[in-house]
């Protein structure tokens, strides 16, 4: 009788296994589901705003999310990343802003 007790224990335990299983899997694909929906939703469009010639130099695409957000996506070929935070800092400096790109000026310590 005990063996068969145990035999039933370890059956209820490896269903409630394939369940959490099952459960746990259920949620990983609603979590892709979501971010696949997500990607999805964000319509393509032509790259617009103070950074478009920096899309055009990279050959990035642009998307506009739900939430009107313009993403700029660009493949990391030699040269791309640098050639982007050129123009962008370029596009800070005509506009009066600091480049983000470059760094801050040191102030000379006070003895010398």
């Amino acid at each position: 009788m005990k063996t068969q007790a145990f035999s039933m224990t370890a059956q209820a335990a490896g269903r409630a296994r394939v369940v959490l299983g099952a459960a746990l899997f259920a949620v990983a694909i609603a979590a892709f589901s979501a971010a696949g929906a997500r990607t999805a939703a964000a319509q393509p469009m032509e790259c617009t705003g103070p950074f478009r010639q920096c899309a055009i130099d990279v050959g990035a695409k642009c998307t506009r999310e739900p939430d009107g957000k313009q993403l700029m996506t660009y493949y990391d070929s030699p040269g791309n990343v640098m050639i982007f935070e050129r123009c962008v800092g370029e596009v800070f400096e005509k506009a009066g802003k600091p480049n983000p790109y470059k760094p801050a000026p040191q102030k000379p310590t006070s003895g010398q």
